[in-house]
Parts: C-alpha cells; structure tokens; sequence
C-alpha cells in the first residue's frame, strides 16, 4: 500500500475518533450532570459508565493514531525544526 493511502487512513481514523470522543464527552457534560451515576439514566440506550468507556477507547484510540502519524512524518518535523531554530 503506498504511504499516501495509509497516511490518508490513518488522518480518516483520527478524525473520527475525534468525533467520537467529541460526542460521548458532550454527553457525559450535559446529559449525564456531574454525580448523575443512579441507575436508570441513560441516552441512546447507553448508561453512564458505557459512555465512559466509549470515551476512553475513543481517546486511546485517537492517541495511537496521532503516534503513528508523528512517527510517519518523523523527517519532515525534523527538517523543519531545522529550518526554524537555524535562525
């Protein structure tokens, strides 16, 4: 597989693990208040602590992706490290 259409994967998938971790963080501030942890409660079918988890997974995910697009533009941060502290 070329670089560009890995890199593109890779940018697709951070984006919409940014979108994921956007929306369930959303939802935990406003529907779910801070302390709202009673049984019962929940939005689209999903309590607290299952939002919760769809959060950190999310993050984990998105950290991993961000990682690994450092790591595959590791030279062009390099070069213009270069550029920019030659000065």
């Amino acid at each position: 597989m070329k670089k560009i259409t890995v890199n593109y994967i890779i940018d697709f998938l951070a984006i919409l693990s940014f979108f994921v971790i956007s929306t369930s963080g959303a939802v935990l501030y406003f529907i779910f208040s801070k302390g709202s942890s009673r049984g019962g409660v929940n939005f689209l079918g999903l309590v607290k602590s299952e939002w919760i988890t769809i959060h950190d997974w999310g993050a984990l995910v998105l950290t991993i992706l961000i990682l690994i697009h450092f790591l595959m533009h590791w030279s062009w941060f390099v070069d213009m490290s270069k550029n920019i502290f030659r000065r």
